[in-house]
């Protein structure tokens, strides 16, 4: 995959959902790209990838704090609600599409 391949799914992820507002490429240098969708019931979703090291990672963003968040680094694994420094592990890779979805079923 490369970074387009990546911002494009990201941001047409974030364009059919209901709770995303803005999107935009908070960083892109080097290898890496960092993109940030505002999203309409507060807070913002972060989707980060690096096709050298093939990291990606997604969180859920609120009030400074990550609440939810789902990556591969050392395996794929993700960090539950209430309890973001934890990993559970996870037996398949997630698209930014799956965790966009977890992130609208999770909505208060």
């Amino acid at each position: 995959m490369t970074i387009a391949d990546f911002a494009d799914a990201v941001f047409a992820s974030a364009h059919r959902s209901a709770i995303c507002e803005t999107a935009t490429i908070v960083r892109y240098v080097g290898p890496s790209i960092k993109l940030r969708i505002d999203l309409y019931v507060g807070g913002f979703v972060e989707a980060y990838f690096n096709p050298e090291s093939g990291n990606i990672s997604y969180a859920l963003i609120r009030d400074e704090e990550r609440v939810y968040a789902v990556d591969n680094a050392g395996g794929w694994h993700y960090h539950p609600v209430g309890m973001p420094e934890m990993h559970v592990p996870l037996a398949f890779p997630v698209s930014f599409d799956e965790f966009l979805h977890e992130v609208e079923r999770i909505q208060p």
